[in-house]
C-alpha cells in the first residue's frame, strides 16, 4: 500500500440526464480540496473532507435538477 501524500484533491463529476427521447441536460459540480500540510489519502481529515466534498457534489447535483424534474418523461 502506498503512502503518498497528497495537498490537493479536486472532484469533478458530471452527469448526463434523459429528459426525453431526444433531449437530455448536463450537470456538473465540483470541488476542490486543498490541505495546509499533505495528508495520506486514508487519513482522518482526508476522509472528513471527502465527505463533506460528495455532500456538496451531491446537494448541487440536485439544486441543478429540480427545474427539469418535471420535463423527465417516466417510463410506464
Amino acid at each position: 500500500m502506498s503512502k503518498a501524500k497528497v495537498s490537493k484533491i479536486m472532484i469533478w463529476p458530471a452527469r448526463t440526464v434523459s429528459l426525453s427521447p431526444f433531449n437530455s441536460v448536463k450537470l456538473s459540480a465540483g470541488v476542490e480540496l486543498q490541505f495546509d500540510k499533505p495528508v495520506t489519502l486514508k487519513s482522518k481529515e482526508a476522509r472528513e473532507a471527502l465527505d463533506e466534498a460528495r455532500e456538496f457534489v451531491r446537494e448541487e447535483f440536485k439544486r441543478q435538477y429540480e427545474p427539469y424534474k418535471g420535463l423527465v418523461k417516466k417510463d410506464k
